[in-house]
């Protein structure tokens, strides 16, 4: 198998209603550079407690309307499977390639037939594509150049200033958790729960239909040896009851075909009719909102908490979703 391994090669969204949160304003978030950093995660309790009283202890309406961006339809990938749809957001702004492949394929039907979830290990990965007897098919698309960094340039970076072991630092763009060189200026998505990408045999450059996605804790050592290309936002309770393999035996791939999950199919959103189509948004990476998302997690007000963390993974804080607000009525109406 060329891509064996991650190493080596009727949907309606109805997500629980939102409570609405009164939450401690930080201190403003400036840019300089293509970079916003949040004055109150730096490591100490005293920036945290200036970071409050900066905010006058004024309240936060995280629900408010710009704190929010729609996922646009072009970059929402719908995988279906038989117990509901997975909905991952692409990553263009990092892998326009891979995410351009992947459109195509969902588009031409490609992983409407014989796809499957054919190598899946617990707290791993889970990892698929069209496949006959348990080998690739022929005919199998084009390989892909490897897209696993970036410059950073126009894309605003929102530092996390705790310390992280396997980037020099990290931080999150549109909703995404990413590693950041400063002295390369180059940027990455990490491999964390949900995140989606490419399978590759040894060649960096070898990638081309087969993907995986990762069902468990976070598999940062993976981070810029493939290409991540997008997020799932919702719908992973869906993925993780795909049928697991046994990684003891064939690093996890499932010999008998009948015993993998099948892949139904993929859709792009945008070639939905509008009342068909999931209406999401994410939370602004750049926003108040998020930077009290973030906050919640490093200073732990909770009274249980008896020693405060003071840090925080960017894993940890994926960009919050949402429906759309109104979305329902519109379906409603029409």
């Amino acid at each position: 198998m060329s891509t064996s391994t991650p190493l080596s090669g009727a949907f309606r969204l109805r997500l629980p209603a939102l409570l609405r949160l009164a939450l401690v304003v930080l201190a403003s978030v400036g840019l300089s550079s293509g970079c916003s950093r949040n004055p109150a995660l730096d490591g100490s309790p005293r920036s945290n407690a200036a970071a409050r009283a900066a905010g006058g202890g004024a309240e936060l309406d995280r629900e408010a309307t710009a704190y929010w961006r729609d996922v646009d339809p072009e970059n929402l990938l719908i995988l279906s499977l038989e117990w509901g749809d997975v909905l991952v957001e692409l990553a263009p702004q990092f892998a326009p390639s891979h995410v351009e492949q992947v459109r195509r394929l969902a588009r031409t039907g490609y992983y409407d037939t014989g796809a499957s979830f054919y190598r899946v290990i617990d707290n791993f990965v889970a990892q698929g594509g069209v496949m006959r007897d348990g080998e690739s098919e022929d005919g199998e698309p084009h390989p892909l150049q490897a897209e696993f960094e970036r410059p950073l340039r126009d894309l605003v970076f929102v530092r996390n200033d705790s310390p992280d072991l396997y980037a020099p630092e990290t931080g999150h763009i549109d909703g995404f958790a990413v590693g950041h060189d400063p002295a390369t200026g180059m940027v990455w998505p990490l491999h964390c729960y949900g995140a989606m990408a490419m399978a590759r045999s040894t060649g960096p450059d070898t990638g081309s239909s087969h993907f995986y996605m990762v069902i468990g804790r976070d598999q940062r050592y993976l981070d810029r040896n493939l290409t991540v290309f997008g997020r799932v936002i919702a719908g992973m309770d869906h993925l993780q009851r795909v049928a697991r393999g046994d990684r003891a035996i064939g690093n996890g791939v499932i010999p008998d075909a009948a015993d993998r999950s099948p892949i139904l199919g993929m859709t792009m959103a945008a070639d939905l009719a509008d009342e068909e189509r999931p209406k999401l948004q994410v939370m602004k990476s750049d926003s108040p909102a998020f930077a009290a998302e973030k906050e919640l997690k490093y200073y732990r007000d909770s009274e249980f908490f008896q020693v405060k963390p003071l840090a925080v993974e960017a894993c940890a804080v994926p960009g919050p979703v949402r429906p759309r607000p109104g979305a329902e009525e519109e379906e409603e109406e029409e």
